[in-house]
């Protein structure tokens, strides 16, 4: 079957439109990881789809499966993450680290000897 220039054309204008939405996708997704509390928002998040986490649960192969199709979520939002910027998403894993070390200190200074 040979290729006609309407097809092509068809193919070229799919492309151009799939550019387009990546494109307004980067840009809101940025606008979101411009702020410290859009990040913490989207790194809840990431650990909530279990992302950061092992998705096996030995007791089950329906919480596996489940944890598994979670983390697939958290790491299209990952993606998205990583393509509107690395510089964001690294503040982001920085800013993640930063509260996690705090809330470990505050736990420790708060447990009974």
């Amino acid at each position: 079957m040979a290729i006609t220039v309407t097809d092509y054309d068809a193919q070229r204008g799919a492309d151009d439109r799939e550019r387009a939405e990546r494109a307004q996708r980067r840009l809101e997704t940025r606008e979101i990881m411009a702020t410290p509390t859009g990040r913490r928002f989207l790194a809840r998040w990431l650990e909530r789809c279990g992302v950061f986490t092992v998705c096996y649960d030995p007791s089950s192969d329906r919480n596996t499966t489940f944890n598994l199709g979670m983390r697939n979520v958290g790491l299209m939002l990952m993606a998205d993450l990583e393509e509107a910027g690395v510089d964001l998403y690294a503040a982001m894993l920085k800013e993640r680290q930063i509260a996690l070390t705090a809330a470990e200190q505050a736990g420790a200074e708060t447990a009974p000897s």
